[in-house]
């Protein structure tokens, strides 16, 4: 089966699954990824749960929720997504469920918190703009963006928690109303 490879959150992906909404990076090797995706059968005792009406258990260092005519997402080690597709799943959904709840849980038991807002650079230190939907966090990182503030991420970043702290951006793209997007001077052709 063909790979790919990206990088999210700071994090090398080899993945299974064609993700085009992330940055794409060379061939990673096996042993140069920080996250493997695979589609690969859960184990027998989460099949177990399922059958008992269980649809996700918490454990640190082992995640895993089902997603009825979905998939089964199993979040193992810091290290590992497997996704057992359900027969017919819509793969646009399960990939949905894959950056967004499993990159979210790989990145709990990784130690690195995942906060929804803009991101820009202001001094050489990174400044996330949080809020409701709507609030206006994109219009106002597109506004600094516009006035040469460094962008690093517009829907949601990663914070990795240690000695020093790092902001990691997540998917390239900026997400702007229609309002905004006049104000800015796009066109919107």
């Amino acid at each position: 089966m063909k790979k790919f490879s990206y990088l999210v959150y700071g994090l090398k992906i080899l993945s299974d699954i064609e993700c085009s909404e992330l940055v794409a990076l060379d061939e990673l090797q096996e042993h140069e990824y920080d996250v493997l995706i695979e589609v690969h059968p859960v184990s027998s005792e989460i099949h177990e749960r399922i059958e008992d009406g269980w649809y996700s258990s918490y454990r640190h260092e082992s995640m895993w929720f089902h997603i009825p005519e979905i998939a089964t997402y199993w979040m193992q080690d810091r290290n590992l997504i497997s996704i057992e597709l359900c027969h017919g799943a819509d793969l646009p959904m399960a990939k949905q469920y894959l950056l967004g709840s499993c990159l979210g849980m790989i990145m709990l038991q990784r130690n690195m918190i995942a906060i929804h807002g803009g991101t820009i650079v202001f001094d050489g230190k990174g400044v996330i703009f949080t809020g409701d939907r709507g609030a206006g966090k994109s219009t106002i990182t597109s506004a600094l963006r516009l006035k040469g503030y460094p962008f690093v991420a517009d829907d949601v970043s990663s914070v990795e928690v240690g000695q020093c702290h790092f902001i990691h951006p997540g998917f390239p793209q900026q997400k702007l109303c229609q309002d905004a997007m006049h104000q800015f001077g796009y066109q919107l052709d």
